[in-house]
């Protein structure tokens, strides 16, 4: 044979070749499972059978290879099943593929392994009942099933509403890999012909006890953050410490972040704990289990040389923390999310504390967290969901959540003294990416866990509202949800519903309340907007409920009077000193589009549309409300601190004459408090937001007081006269504070506006606590203080409020109702140091005249006097004042 002469060599190889690769292909049909080759076509089958000949021939094979798939679907194939192997292969799928269905195929002698992934959306399933499917789209359910198979195999079916399919393969895939367990076969889907996209995951292996504990582990695995399991791997600890840890140390980051922001991070404060991690993970366990009297980590556990550093601040913060926490849901294993109650006195230090708290919740839960903070036993206030774009961003919100959730509260509590609800505020921050409508399922759902854990022993009910990124079905939902929770007022734990409700962006509920305050400062500057033109600049988009809604009401009460020089949101700001277009303004209200969809041919030849996508234009938005004069500034829109201690200089024009002379806060804390105060010494009228946009709070107690008395099918049957009634109410009420906030400032101008607003709310909020007390006391008092129940409530729930007289809402109402009346009547002066003893003494005599004034009204009412209006309307303004003064000087 010659040297070139190849043909036995290759006759050789190719037969021990062929022996070999019938021997795997024999085996591969004898041992892989039916379903493979029910699902996996013929040439598929052709092509995972090549690789898996061509992986054996090597000296040394790889553990797996990954075929060369469309972009629509990846396929790995194993040479031997090991435990992790999926968990492995699942990590190799890019972030941006989202799995809508994988087949998981082994073989009996675990020889071969066929895992494959899909991405294109997959239809139902044969094998899934579509009525149980239906049932549990919506309601946020984890679903676990077990049926065993045989003596050697167990099939688990898991069933998660709202879920991402890859996510939930991963962790259940893992938890078993740490059982030890043999996967042998998977299928997934992902549904999204439901309200939400359901995954569907069904998962054969070895044997499992189907224990209650074992279903419980995978209900739970599914809602975690991430950052909880890999926390609790590392450390070898309980999912539940690891998840009360995490959420102890954001908590610590938020309170002490205001001291070193750099140096407080999170991982500084996980650092400093871990340090200490067996007295640590003690107290968060001895909590768990509600045996916890305080924290182990006392100065036992600390080393002489720490006690002096910042690491000692961490650890004595841990260890108030720990005392400090009333309450958690930890022991429900059908939890969305963890809370933690937090009492008061955690607080006393915390640099942005000025009144009394009465509790705190923090929410952690899958990628998001936040507070839930409250003045009162019954409070309410918005749910605020915000969702930064980046993680730097995030960074910088999360250091100031719980500040912004607290002066919301705070502003909250100001704003709620015309109503029995004292003031809160809910603060949710969502990691990037991460769906802000799950996220807000999830916290409003452990918000329920925890309000309603020991009601009715007690009574402290919250009631919430939109605010910032909250969707109508997300409304909807929490209604539902509040429901299902045997809330004794589902209906009324979520205002400004789409139908038995009023939605605020509809009715343009707040904005009146705005306008009503903006014209009061207008005629204050010797303008009427009615008969004389004013400019505006406005924050806050057209498509917005606040500035759009502002939007529309100035163009209807005011006509060419009201003109527009700029508005700013979050997509572009427009400017135009001959005055923006109103027809094309309203467009986009009506349309509901942001301001970048202006017509730029609507504009005069000095107008522009700047795109805030660009730094130049991002710029100009974020300078438009201190570079451009007006006579009024509104705040429609826009982040918390926006003016404050440090720029307020900004808003001055060259000269230092600021650039409006009136600004009426519609957006809360816009300015900070020391902003309001230099800007008021340059002699700038600011209406504190407070004030000027109590109304969205007042309707919403409305809306609470009628789901209290009506039901839905009333509701609806007469809504729109309801809704007339309301606004009615809320204009007058709006007025008089603003009368009144006035009537002070010209009486007392060295007193900046912004400081008379807060001793107007102080003063209603702590008659109103003493009236409440005293009718706690002395429920007699009752019959003497509701014959003025008609000055706050609409017509049409006053002949209803019997319903309600024995509760201990109707007490805070008629409270607040009677505070109110006297004070926006007679002046924030005439209850100030006034001992509390005699607060009740001077309300009785007051309302004493209440009668004999309304017989005179009637008298009036009855007559042919020509001007009988205006003399009821001076009555009604004067009367019972003028009584009570002339009475105390006869005396």
């Amino acid at each position: 044979m010659s040297k070139r002469d190849h043909s036995g060599i290759s006759q050789e190889i190719i037969s021990g070749f062929s022996a070999s690769v019938e021997k795997i292909v024999a085996d591969f049909y004898a041992s892989m499972p039916d379903e493979y080759f029910e699902k996996v076509p013929v040439e598929s089958q052709k092509d995972h059978l090549r690789t898996i000949i061509a992986g054996k021939s090597l000296d040394h094979p790889q553990d797996h290879f990954r075929l060369k798939d469309s972009h629509s679907q990846y396929t790995f194939i194993g040479l031997e099943n090991r435990p992790g192997q999926l968990v492995d292969f699942l990590r190799q799928i890019p972030e941006d593929k989202n799995l809508s269905s994988a087949d998981v195929f082994t073989s009996s002698d675990n020889q071969f392994v066929v895992d494959i992934f899909n991405f294109l959306p997959s239809q139902q399933p044969p094998h899934i009942d579509h009525a149980s499917l239906q049932g549990i789209a919506g309601s946020e359910a984890v679903e676990v099933e077990i049926t065993q198979i045989g003596d050697d195999e167990t099939r688990i079916q898991v069933i998660a509403d709202n879920a991402e399919t890859k996510t939930i393969l991963k962790r259940i895939t893992g938890f078993m890999a740490s059982l030890q367990l043999d996967i042998r076969n998977v299928a997934v889907h992902s549904l999204t012909t439901y309200d939400n996209p359901i995954a569907v995951i069904n998962v054969t292996c070895s044997h499992v006890v189907a224990d209650p504990a074992f279903v419980q582990s995978i209900q739970r695995l599914i809602r975690l953050d991430p950052r909880v399991i890999a926390f609790a791997d590392a450390h070898d600890i309980a999912l539940s410490t690891a998840e009360v840890f995490i959420a102890c140390c954001h908590i610590i980051h938020h309170q002490l972040s205001h001291v070193d922001r750099f140096y407080f991070n999170y991982e500084t404060v996980e650092t400093a704990l871990l340090k200490h991690h067996e007295a640590a993970f003690s107290s968060v366990d001895a909590l768990i289990d509600g045996s916890a009297t305080g924290s182990d980590l006392n100065a036992s556990h600390i080393e002489p040389g720490t006690r002096k550093t910042r690491e000692q601040q961490i650890l004595t913060c841990f260890d108030q923390l720990i005392d400090s926490i009333q309450s958690t849901n930890a022991d429900k294993n059908d939890r969305l999310g963890l809370a933690l109650a937090i009492g008061p006195r955690f607080f006393q230090q915390s640099p942005f504390k000025c009144s009394p708290l009465f509790v705190v919740y923090y929410i952690f839960g899958n990628n998001f967290q936040g507070y839930h903070v409250r003045f009162n036993n019954i409070a309410r206030g918005g749910l605020r969901i915000l969702k930064p774009s980046s993680l730097e961003l995030h960074a910088q919100q999360a250091d100031h959540l719980f500040e912004e959730a607290y002066g919301l509260a705070h502003a909250q509590h100001f704003k709620n003294k015309d109503i029995p609800e004292g003031g809160s505020k809910a603060a949710l921050l969502v990691q990037p990416g991460h769906p802000a409508e799950k996220a807000g399922r999830a916290f409003v759902d452990a918000l329920l866990d925890l309000n309603l854990k020991d009601y009715p022993d007690k009574s402290e009910l919250v009631f919430l509202g939109p605010d910032e990124n909250v969707s109508n079905e997300l409304i909807t939902w929490t209604v539902d949800r509040a429901a299902q929770k045997n809330h004794p007022l589902p209906a009324c734990f979520m205002s400004s519903k789409p139908g038995a409700g009023i939605n605020h962006k509809e009715y343009g509920i707040t904005s009146e309340g705005v306008n009503v305050y903006l014209e009061q400062a207008l005629l204050f500057h010797g303008i009427d907007p009615r008969q004389q033109p004013f400019t505006v600049k406005l924050t806050g988009g057209t498509n917005g409920d606040v500035a759009g809604n502002l939007v529309k009401i100035l163009i209807r009460d005011y006509g060419d009077n009201a003109r527009f020089l700029g508005i700013a949101d979050g997509t572009a700001s427009l400017e135009d000193p001959g005055g923006l277009d109103h027809q094309e303004l309203l467009r986009l209200v009506h349309e509901d589009l942001p301001l970048i969809c202006f017509s730029p041919d609507r504009l005069t030849e000095q107008g522009a549309v700047h795109d805030a996508t660009t730094a130049a234009g991002e710029q100009l938005r974020n300078s438009m409300h201190n570079r451009i004069a007006s006579d009024v500034f509104l705040t429609g829109g826009g982040r918390p601190e926006t003016i404050n201690g440090h720029n307020w200089r900004d808003f001055l024009l060259s000269g230092g004459v600021p650039s409006s002379k009136i600004i009426v806060e519609g957006a809360n804390l816009f300015l900070t408090s020391s902003a309001r105060s230099f800007l008021s010494q340059q002699g700038v009228l600011i209406v504190k937001d407070s004030s000027a946009n109590k109304c969205g709070v007042i309707c919403s107690s409305f809306e609470i007081l009628a789901g209290m008395l009506m039901t839905e099918e009333e509701f609806l049957e007469n809504k729109e006269t309801f809704v007339t009634e309301v606004i009615d109410q809320l204009r007058k009420l709006a007025g008089l504070e603003a009368q009144v906030l006035l009537r002070t400032s010209r009486l007392n101008p060295q007193e900046d506006l912004p400081d008379i607003s807060v001793r107007l709310s102080e003063v209603i909020n702590h008659v109103s606590s003493v009236i409440y007390q005293q009718i706690c006391k002395d429920p007699s008092v009752i019959a003497s203080l509701k014959v003025v129940s008609d000055f706050y409530t609409p017509p049409m729930l006053l002949e209803k409020l019997a319903k309600i007289e024995d509760s201990d809402y109707y007490r805070k109402l008629l409270a607040a109702i009677v505070s109110a009346k006297i004070v926006y009547a007679e002046g924030i002066g005439f209850f100030e140091n006034v001992p509390e003893r005699e607060i009740i003494k001077l309300v009785r005599e007051y309302l004493s005249y209440e009668p004999k004034i309304r017989q005179y009204i009637e008298t009036i009412e009855s007559s042919d006097l020509s001007d009988k209006e205006q003399i009821i309307d001076l009555i009604q303004q004067g009367g019972v004042s003028t009584a009570f003064r002339v009475r105390s000087v006869e005396k």
